[in-house]
């Protein structure tokens, strides 16, 4: 067998299993479990709940469900801090959305969410390109 092959595949093997280890291991200060094959690599890049998140998980929520239903942004008072999140008129009632990994969903509502205001999507675009969004101003 030609030397530098042997070498390359030597390199590619070694590589395949370091990698193969570093997926497979979850270290347990991430908070991930044994059995979740990337939990490690979620826990890294996860952005939920990072401030100034909620103007922005709102305007996607609103884009993605607005093609097919009513939608609206409630602005309001979370825990003392500003605070927006998307809502669809869905069979005869406004029901709060939620985004996780890029994916729209229908949620219960937060208790904690005190919702004082409502802006309906061009009204909100124009905030947000505007810069007036509330919660630019407090964080």
């Amino acid at each position: 067998m030609n030397p530098y092959l042997k070498a390359s595949l030597t390199c590619f093997t070694l590589c395949a299993l370091i990698l193969i280890y570093a997926f497979s291991s979850v270290p347990a200060s991430l908070g991930a479990k044994e059995s979740d094959m990337f939990g490690w690599w979620k826990a890294i890049f996860k952005t939920k709940g990072t401030p100034g998140v909620c103007r922005h998980e709102a305007t996607y929520a609103i884009t993605v469900m607005g093609e097919k239903y009513p939608v609206r942004v409630a602005g309001g008072d979370y825990q003392g801090a500003r605070h927006a999140q998307a809502q669809a008129w869905i069979n005869g009632e406004w029901r709060w959305l939620a985004v996780d990994y890029g994916v729209v969903s229908i949620v219960a509502e937060d208790p904690n969410f005190r919702h004082s205001e409502y802006y309906v999507p061009w009204v909100w675009y124009q905030m947000i390109l505007a810069d007036m969004v509330p919660e630019n101003r407090h964080r």
